[in-house]
């Protein structure tokens, strides 16, 4: 073992710039490896935190809706949903539970119509949830819940044409 050890010696020592460039190589590839993996691991914590923010940390859904293809799922809902809601509330440690519901359909603005998937949420609950007014750039508050009121994305409003305070028809099955 100690003739091994005396051998690496002597070779490291014969050819100092050869020992450098390999030492150098390692140490660079070494630290580009750490700086991907910290990227990665920021992230995927990035992802998490916005599925987090979107969806919640926990969904209740229609068994069927996990096997159901993606145009199919609108015939399944949570059977006595005002039940759930108020037994997830009794929960110690719930902080908020907010109703969703996912629809895709075309939205027109006076003969302008787009694809988009929406997102149906009860604001006063989902202001305390997904804290959008401080999200939200034209128009400057979250929906109130009275009315008919919607927010849209703003590629979407561009691509609609659509401004604050513009009437907007939901086409859906």
């Amino acid at each position: 073992m100690m003739l091994l050890f005396k051998m690496g010696i002597t070779n490291l020592s014969r050819k100092k710039s050869r020992s450098l460039l390999t030492l150098s190589a390692v140490v660079l590839c070494s630290m580009g490896i750490m700086v991907f993996s910290v990227f990665m691991e920021g992230m995927i914590g990035m992802m998490m935190d916005g599925l987090v923010n979107q969806i919640g940390h926990h969904r209740i859904v229609h068994k069927k809706i996990i096997e159901a293809s993606r145009l199919n799922r609108g015939k399944y809902f949570v059977g006595d949903s005002k039940a759930v809601l108020r037994t997830l509330r009794k929960i110690p440690g719930v902080r908020a539970v907010s109703p969703r519901i996912e629809v895709g359909a075309f939205i027109d603005n006076n003969g302008k119509q787009a694809p988009s998937a929406g997102l149906g949420i009860d604001p006063v609950v989902e202001a305390s949830v997904m804290k959008l007014d401080k999200k939200l750039l034209k128009g400057g508050r979250m929906i109130r819940g009275k009315g008919k009121e919607i927010v849209l994305g703003w590629r979407l409003a561009q691509r609609l044409k659509a401004k604050v305070g513009s009437s907007l028809t939901l086409i859906g099955k």
